[in-house]
């Protein structure tokens, strides 16, 4: 695996559109001529619950960790699962979202915007503070803290097209925002007198870079990243005549990524057109994503109380009453969100129907045949496959 261990540092918030950027290696000739895929559920190894749904090539393996001991109670827990090639030279890795907080006041014109808190885990708290970070800078962060040095990031064309992810993300953080002022200034005894959200940011965007990891192994890589938060201005009552009101302006945020990794070049682009495959018809699971937040709860309550839990202390009968409920209450679970925009940002593809009614997408210019075992083989047209698959037709209209 890739990544050997999780850390982190600091950077900056920027309401920003969507940002694309992406390597001097071209993806364009990549293709793989064909494959077999199924559909297969990883779960998490501590919890025995559902992580992620995978469009997993045949012969490739699973590799999947999880810490359930993270700084902030946003995320307290992070899962990497990874699928490995047969010939162990490519990787496709993916992450769940990680949560980041970053808090600053404004006492008087004259003296600014000032910092409350230093970057890094206030481990007390249970809050990592940092500020917002657009794709480039995460991906710059992240990666680093995993221990690789990165090379200049490269543009490669990916036809994004991020608007319906953008409206989506923002007006969903626009109104838990508000929530959070409304509820803030109601509670404060008059310490606010007013507040607002007064920003709000959804960017998604695809890189390639040659990462050096700490072995010096040198490897080409290809992410697609999302960060996405809001900031909250809160305005005190005026402290004095000369002074005026005060403020205090909170961004929470969170960032993820997928990604891609290859020994070489000739390596990259034999699987590229593999792993977009895989990408687009992934899902992440929202059962996992409903205990994770109902342990962040958990333990936000208990660092107020100034006690601290462990996961092992959530009964199986606690965990699955929380997952139930969630279910119930048709919560949305973010990770799910990203995923899905992931996928819509990717075009020239058809839309398939499997027997459970699911659907998965596979770019155009490959036939899809599925046999009696639900497993399913994607191929170039032409191309020869196995006796038992049949011929599957896509869909008319694609529907999400």
């Amino acid at each position: 695996m890739l990544i050997k261990s999780f850390s982190h540092r600091a950077g900056k918030f920027v309401v920003s559109a969507a940002w694309a950027i992406l390597l001097s290696y071209s993806s364009s000739s990549a293709a793989f001529t064909s494959s077999g895929f199924s559909f297969q559920t990883v779960s998490d190894p501590v919890v025995n619950l559902p992580l992620l749904k995978v469009f997993l090539p045949d012969g490739w393996r699973v590799d999947v960790k999880t810490d359930w001991n993270r700084c902030n109670s946003a995320s307290i827990a992070m899962g990497i699962v990874s699928l490995i090639s047969p010939d162990g030279n490519a990787q496709i890795v993916f992450t769940t979202p990680e949560s980041y907080a970053w808090s600053t006041s404004i006492i008087t014109a004259k003296m600014g915007e000032i910092a409350n808190r230093k970057p890094g885990c206030d481990v007390a708290r249970r809050i990592f503070n940092l500020p917002y970070h657009n794709p480039s800078e995460y991906l710059k962060f992240i990666l680093g803290q995993w221990g690789m040095s990165l090379s200049k990031l490269t543009p490669v064309k990916l036809n994004l097209d991020t608007n319906a992810f953008e409206n989506t993300i923002k007006s969903k953080l626009y109104k838990q925002g508000t929530l959070g002022v409304n509820f803030m200034v109601a509670s404060s005894r008059g310490t606010y007198s007013s507040g607002r959200v007064s920003g709000t940011a959804g960017s998604i965007a695809g890189a390639q870079t040659l990462v050096t990891l700490k072995n010096g192994q040198q490897q080409y890589s290809e992410h697609i990243v999302a960060t996405f938060g809001y900031t909250t201005e809160l305005t005190t009552p005026q402290i004095t005549r000369q002074l005026g009101s005060s403020k205090l302006n909170t961004t929470i945020w969170e960032g993820q990524l997928t990604s891609f990794y290859a020994s070489s070049v000739d390596v990259f682009n034999e699987y590229y057109q593999l792993y977009k495959t895989v990408v687009e018809n992934s899902v992440y699971m929202p059962q996992w994503t409903y205990l994770k937040n109902y342990f962040g709860e958990r333990m936000a309550l208990a660092v107020m109380k100034g006690t601290v839990i462990a996961i092992n202390e959530v009964s199986r009968q606690q965990a699955m009453e929380a997952v139930q409920k969630a279910e119930e209450q048709e919560k949305i679970a973010d990770s799910t969100q990203i995923t899905e925009a992931f996928t819509d940002c990717i075009y020239d593809r058809n839309d398939y129907t499997d027997r459970e009614g699911k659907h998965f997408k596979v770019d155009t210019g490959y036939t899809v045949y599925r046999d009696d075992d639900n497993k399913y083989y994607v191929a170039k047209e032409g191309v020869s496959v196995p006796d038992r698959f049949i011929k599957m037709e896509p869909n008319k209209a694609r529907d999400y």
